[in-house]
């Protein structure tokens, strides 16, 4: 018994010091009145009692509490901040496809101009969408995304059935978020349409038959 306790207090204490160095800890086992038992314990002479090991160990580690690192735990399918850098998701496999943490979106950018109607289509062929912008999050998603693609025009998702009728999403929810460009929506346009507009990245409405950049988004469906 007495060999097991001198390799658990001994590993213990070896291991604080390592933290805490040694002047800081025995400081802290003088004050407590444990230097002498500590120092005979190890050199054969003494018996440290249950009450004296763990007054030990307590004063071991208040001495170190501030100077270990806190625990920084992180996702098996995550290993991304909030800065907006792509990370992986078990959900999000489809080529081409990327998942962004900041705005929760596992999406694509196709530089490739289409109609609103073919870009629609090709993000069904995915078993995706058109970007939904709902959030400033994503909108400055949106905005990163235009920037560094050097891209001119972006459809995203949103349309209307007519000029008196609200925006809607893919799921016919109304849309309450927009970021409209001066004198926008425009009468007649019934489809929501992403221009950059220099600097301002704000949003017009057309009616989709002119051909533009697009952003993908697949939902995750493994959350019920």
């Amino acid at each position: 018994m007495r060999v097991e306790s001198l390799w658990a207090v001994g590993g213990t204490l070896l291991a604080l010091v390592s933290i805490a160095g040694a002047d800081d800890l025995l400081q802290t086992l003088f004050a407590a009145g444990l230097i002498v038992p500590v120092i005979g314990f190890f050199t054969g002479g003494v018996q440290l009692t249950p009450a004296q090991l763990a007054a030990a160990f307590i004063g071991a580690i208040a001495v170190t509490s501030d100077k270990i690192p806190p625990f920084s735990s992180s996702s098996s399918s995550s290993s991304s901040s909030s800065s907006g850098t792509p990370v992986a998701r078990a959900w999000c496999t489809t080529a081409g496809y990327t998942y962004d943490q900041t705005a929760a979106a596992c999406y694509k950018v196709v530089s490739t101009p289409a109609s609103w109607t073919d870009a629609t289509a090709a993000c069904t062929g995915d078993s995706g969408h058109l970007l939904k912008v709902d959030s400033d999050a994503r909108y400055s998603f949106l905005v990163n995304q235009i920037t560094s693609g050097s891209l001119q025009t972006v459809y995203i998702q949103g349309k209307r059935a007519d000029v008196s009728s609200n925006f809607l999403y893919d799921d016919n929810s109304q849309i309450t978020y927009f970021k409209w460009d001066q004198n926008e929506p425009s009468t007649g346009a019934t489809d929501l349409k992403i221009r950059t507009n220099q600097s301002t990245n704000l949003w017009t409405a057309v009616d989709g038959t002119d051909t533009a950049a697009y952003i993908c988004e697949i939902y995750d469906t493994t959350s019920g």
